[in-house]
């Protein structure tokens, strides 16, 4: 009777091999109805951006920002501030990149040129500040090559944005996914981040940190 309440030895019974890979099982089953419904090259872009751009990207170059202002650089933590803040400038002027897109369009295409010229500019500045050695005398050069990082991943999320959102315009049923799936992504790719950086940072080489990122910088370009 115990035996029957706790399902011991039934049919209904799951294997312990099929409990442990359910989780992966699971997701690959949403993953494959996620892309059946919007499409493959969605789900790419999504990717693309929120785990590549905003989670993997964003999280190197952040997390190797301050000890690479301080230790590298020489600025003190109110200078750091202050660039920081005109560093995610490109941030506050989405709305107006969204009205030039739709406005001027580039050989016919509102989104995707902008995306690989914004591309092209972030992952240079990111192949810079990896490969060129930097000293107290360049604080300008290091907040210039991260406003373009900033405008890259700003830019590819705004366009990215509104190809999701004319989906889940289309597609109301899947709106729930697709915003799951957003948040996911980005959460990965912070992970990533995360544990990448545990690694790296305490060799105090922040060029690794920059040369990590640049993959994930540089695959926007041909996606």
């Amino acid at each position: 009777m115990d035996g029957e309440k706790l399902g011991v030895g039934s049919k209904g019974t799951m294997p312990i091999a099929e409990r442990v890979c359910y989780p992966y099982v699971a997701g690959k089953r949403w993953l494959s109805g996620l892309v059946d419904t919007v499409g493959y090259q969605l789900v790419t872009f999504i990717i693309s951006c929120h785990f590549c751009l905003k989670g993997t990207t964003l999280g190197l170059v952040g997390q190797a920002g301050l000890p690479f202002a301080q230790k590298v650089l020489k600025l003190s933590a109110q200078e750091s501030q202050r660039y920081g803040i005109v560093a995610s400038f490109p941030w506050s002027i989405k709305p107006l990149v969204g009205m030039i897109s739709d406005v001027l369009p580039i050989a016919g295409y509102n989104k995707r040129y902008y995306c690989f010229l914004s591309s092209i500019l972030g992952a240079g500045a990111i192949t810079y500040l990896a490969a060129v050695p930097l000293d107290s005398s360049s604080a300008m050069t290091y907040v210039a090559a991260m406003v373009l990082i900033n405008l890259q991943v700003s830019v590819v999320d705004l366009l990215t944005e509104g190809k999701y959102t004319e989906t889940m315009a289309r597609v109301p049923e899947a709106s729930s996914d697709i915003v799951s799936f957003v948040w996911l992504t980005v959460s990965w790719g912070g992970l990533l981040a995360t544990v990448i950086s545990f690694f790296v940072l305490q060799t105090d080489n922040y060029n690794v940190m920059f040369w990590c990122a640049l993959p994930f910088s540089l695959q926007a370009v041909f996606t």
